[in-house]
């Protein structure tokens, strides 16, 4: 069908996630296939010519040498947010009532590894009073969000410092979850992406580790875009001092709940018609390299 409908360009949205169709991409089914936004790393395939990314995700040359495709930085970046502007939120975070910080997690459960509890806890143990509220768009059971809480128990943290939100019925009542956390906390090695956006949407600022890959680095490119360097440890001990520093600022937490939205929609982040001009200029850059 692909071959009979003349499509000049294949866009590959999965990656080796479940349910993938490398098998297709496998057999050159268009004249130029790209791989973009869905898989954070090569799909390994020769047959795939080019990758989208930016500068910030993938900044080194070094980078380009882990890639079976040709990387295609485009400007800024790689990722666009569909704004929701009828979601309201809360312009006061929740320290101003509550006299402790709260930090949150909203990323799949999946990508909670046993170096990203370390991370939380050392941060935690460093702010007195401090509590971690997790929620997880795949579900968290009793037991494995007791198996959470022990391992956050085998560091010095007391478990009654870790909470859970259940899943919400829709993407509104998802985002409103955001009123309850003062800081998002990144994961890693595998940085969030959507829930990075929706964070700073919600005027919550994200925390995160620069990484030395893309999987690493989504976070980094999008606070970059922003100018929220303060928000990018650049390694454990920096996450962790950034951490403690923020969380006593309390001017500056309401700042950014008031303006993290507007600054937002002032850039490239959350600007589709712009992110699609750049988005044609790239396929058409490279259609036209390909019929030279």
């Amino acid at each position: 069908i692909i071959k009979n409908d003349e499509i000049n360009i294949l866009f590959d949205l999965c990656g080796h996630w479940a349910n993938n169709n490398l098998s297709l991409f496998s057999k050159k089914a268009a004249p130029i296939q790209i791989s973009w936004i869905g898989y954070p790393n090569t799909t390994g395939l020769k047959e795939i010519d080019y990758r989208f990314t930016t500068k910030y995700a993938d900044p080194s040359k070094c980078d380009d040498k882990i890639y079976s495709e040709k990387l295609y930085r485009l400007p800024e970046t790689f990722l666009c947010f569909n704004r929701i502007d009828d979601i309201s939120f809360s312009q006061t975070p929740p320290l101003e009532y509550s006299k402790k910080i709260t930090f949150g997690s909203f990323n799949n459960i999946l990508k909670i590894s046993k170096s990203t509890i370390k991370a939380w806890s050392m941060i935690l143990k460093n702010i007195e009073n401090s509590k971690l509220i997790l929620k997880s768009s795949s579900e968290i059971d009793n037991v494995t969000f007791e198996d959470i809480r022990i391992e956050f128990t085998k560091l010095g943290i007391n478990k009654n410092r870790i909470g859970l939100l259940e899943r919400t019925e829709n993407r509104k009542q998802h985002l409103l979850c955001y009123n309850f956390i003062d800081i998002s906390l990144d994961t890693f090695p595998f940085n969030g992406a959507t829930t990075t956006f929706e964070s700073l949407w919600m005027g919550v600022p994200v925390l995160t580790i620069e990484g030395e890959h893309h999987v690493s680095r989504v976070s980094t490119s999008v606070l970059k875009v922003l100018n929220l360097n303060e928000f990018i440890g650049k390694d454990l001990n920096d996450f962790v001092k950034k951490a403690i520093h923020i969380s006593k600022d309390n001017k500056k937490l309401l700042f950014y709940r008031k303006n993290l939205r507007g600054i937002m929609k002032n850039c490239l982040l959350a600007d589709g018609k712009e992110f699609t001009k750049n988005f044609e200029n790239a396929v058409l850059d490279i259609w036209s390299k390909h019929k030279k």
